[in-house]
């Protein structure tokens, strides 16, 4: 394979890094022309769970990445996986207003960093205003097709007030979105071009009411 184009290594690369990561920093070992070829790549699919430290060894090792960088193309996350990992005890023994554990805090500076590439986001087992904090100013995901939010506790939250324009509206191309027990109101402004919608965890269905009232 070592004799093969350039373009070629990409191509099967590109297919074959599906898996969240594991194909892809087992095929930059292999040798330094694999790892050359594979970098611009190696980042298309992430997946992350909220334990031993990984988001922020993954931020950091996406950030060397980025600055080291001397190709013509540019690394993106074109597909992320967020599982934050938190319980719902841990969210329901908080009276008032709940600060974010380090997981959440290093989650959004994480979709800060690759929100410009990103086509489909999972946040898993985020508390609730994971959606008001998605939506919030200055976090765009101007080329995000595809969105799944989950919390392990119910609960609606109001948009933030913002009504921005078409065009710095947070999900301009967002198609298809899929609510697991947190509900924001307002998508009908943050995801004008939503098409499809689904919902799950239908503990409080008087919740969702409100959210496709509100599209």
């Amino acid at each position: 394979m070592e004799k093969l184009a350039v373009e070629i290594l990409a191509e099967i690369f590109g297919m074959a890094f599906t898996d969240g990561g594991y194909t892809a920093r087992s095929v930059a070992l292999v040798n330094k022309h694999f790892n050359a070829v594979s970098l611009p790549l190696r980042y298309n699919y992430v997946a992350l769970e909220g334990s031993d430290g990984k988001f922020e060894k993954f931020l950091e090792g996406f950030m060397k990445a980025c600055e080291g960088y001397k190709g013509s193309t540019t690394i993106r996350v074109r597909h992320l996986f967020l599982d934050a990992n938190i319980s719902a005890a841990s969210i329901y023994r908080h009276q008032g207003p709940r600060e974010k554990s380090p997981v959440e805090e290093v989650s959004m500076t994480i979709l800060r960093t690759v929100a410009d590439g990103l086509e489909t986001l999972t946040c898993a087992n985020f508390a609730p205003e994971i959606m008001q904090d998605l939506a919030a100013e200055p976090l765009r995901f101007p080329k995000l097709r595809e969105l799944t939010v989950s919390s392990p506790v119910s609960g609606l939250l109001r948009s933030n007030g913002i009504n921005p324009s078409m065009l710095d509206v947070p999900f301009p191309v967002l198609e298809r979105l899929h609510i697991a027990c947190a509900g924001m109101k307002g998508w009908n402004v943050y995801a004008p071009n939503l098409k499809y919608l689904r919902l799950s965890a239908l503990n409080d269905g008087f919740l969702y009411n409100d959210v496709i009232n509100s599209m």
